[in-house]
């Protein structure tokens, strides 16, 4: 007999393009069934109440930070899981094969963690980490987080080595000279009296990398486009995959405001016609990944001034609400604002979650899609004290989720 059934709810798959009034049974951790009609017998029923029942959350990118403990790694896994994100994929400077194998099995986190440690040691691109010990200690990825080295020779033969493990490898197309600014070079930086960021810096970087990626025949990534124009230049590589962080799918350049310092982010806030861009990107199917990109920082990194401010933003709390804002507004379907957190990553990273399909493990969240909320500058996350979105109105609370059937309120 089943554990557990969860009936009278509306079961969205993204995987499938399910989107039905039904039921799904649970046992030993794993979805045993789903469907309409009758609903079967089971140990426990928890009525759904026709909210909506998805795949939990799969988030391909956000900061461990310094310090990284066991104890750490739970607290961002539950504050993650309160917002849906059952599956966490922390970028995290962890180069020894036994330190990462006891931050994977020492956490006891609510929700699932996976990590990308860096591809080379810090600034030195000479250097490559043990590829091959980093995945058999459970390395899902590699990711520097930021610009790779400036030397070509040095990366053509780490994405190689990476290439020679099967290993996915997730490059940010950023040039850091170019990068060196505060903001989105336009009319509103020039106006504001900050250094711009123009696209040339994604797109000189991006197609580097492009051509990297397909000499040496790496699973490679390409990790939060920002630009219409990067767009662009992915559309004639459409095996390799790509991502964007849902600041850049909800503000713009405009939102920088009177020199808020928490919209300060890399690659930064672009124009409306970028955002557009990206969302239409998510609607085609060409992101593949929507990501929180959350980095946890305090008001010493964010109230300065604007120049000297820290560049990052906490996400967990928007990812799902942003997310379903864009259903709201009739830009996205449902099942294509799903997609890119649920099948979509699970796809690139090769898991078996993000999809509801009998076997698959039961991670999943109740939602109810139209409950509202405001956005609060620190203590929604747990982890960040640098909301860029403080104040907005959004729809859009998870209810109930599981872990391997097991469930977290």
């Amino acid at each position: 007999m089943n554990e557990l059934v969860i009936q009278n709810a509306r079961l969205i798959d993204p995987a499938t393009g399910r989107d039905e009034l039904g039921w799904l049974a649970i046992f030993g951790g794993v979805i045993t069934d789903l469907g309409m009609g009758k609903t079967p017998e089971a140990t426990s029923q928890y009525d759904a109440g026709g909210l909506v029942l998805a795949p939990g959350l799969i988030d391909m990118r956000a900061h461990a930070g310094a310090g990284l403990q066991p104890g750490k790694i739970a607290e961002i896994s539950a504050a993650a899981l309160r917002w849906g994100i059952t599956t966490t994929c922390l970028y995290a400077d962890v180069t020894d094969a036994a330190a990462l194998a006891h931050l994977r099995n020492g956490h006891h986190g609510s929700g699932r963690i996976e990590f990308f440690p860096p591809l080379t040691h810090g600034d030195d691109d000479a250097r490559m980490v043990d590829v091959g010990l980093l995945k058999e200690a459970g390395a899902i990825g590699f990711a520097n987080g930021g610009p790779m080295g400036r030397n070509n020779a040095h990366l053509r033969r780490a994405l190689t080595y990476a290439r020679d493990f099967e290993a996915l490898v997730a490059l940010q197309p950023v040039d850091p000279e170019l990068s060196d600014g505060d903001m989105h070079e336009g009319l509103m930086a020039t106006r504001l009296g900050l250094k711009g960021i123009p696209i040339l810096a994604e797109t000189i970087e991006l197609r580097r990398l492009l051509a990297q990626a397909e000499d040496s025949h790496v699973r490679a990534h390409m990790d939060l486009i920002s630009s219409a124009e990067g767009l662009a230049i992915m559309e004639a590589f459409p095996n390799i995959t790509a991502s964007a962080s849902i600041h850049n799918l909800l503000m713009n350049d405009l939102d920088v405001g009177a020199y808020r310092t928490f919209t300060k982010i890399i690659p930064p806030l672009r124009e409306e016609s970028d955002r557009l861009a990206l969302i239409d990107a998510v609607k085609k199917g060409q992101i593949k990944a929507v990501v929180s990109a959350n980095m946890a920082l305090g008001e010493q990194d964010k109230r300065v001034p604007y120049g000297e401010a820290a560049a990052g933003a906490a996400g967990f709390d928007i990812l799902l609400a942003g997310l379903l804002q864009l259903v709201h507004e009739e830009r996205l379907t449902l099942l294509e604002a799903l997609r890119p957190v649920t099948s979509g990553p699970a796809n690139i990273l090769g898991l078996p979650t993000g999809r509801l399909a009998i076997g698959a493990p039961a991670d999943l969240i109740l939602v109810d899609i139209h409950a509202p909320w405001q956005v609060a500058r620190h203590g929604q996350t747990g982890f960040g004290d640098n909301q860029p979105m403080e104040g907005r109105l959004l729809q859009g609370l998870v209810r109930q989720a599981w872990v391997a059937g097991k469930a977290h309120a």
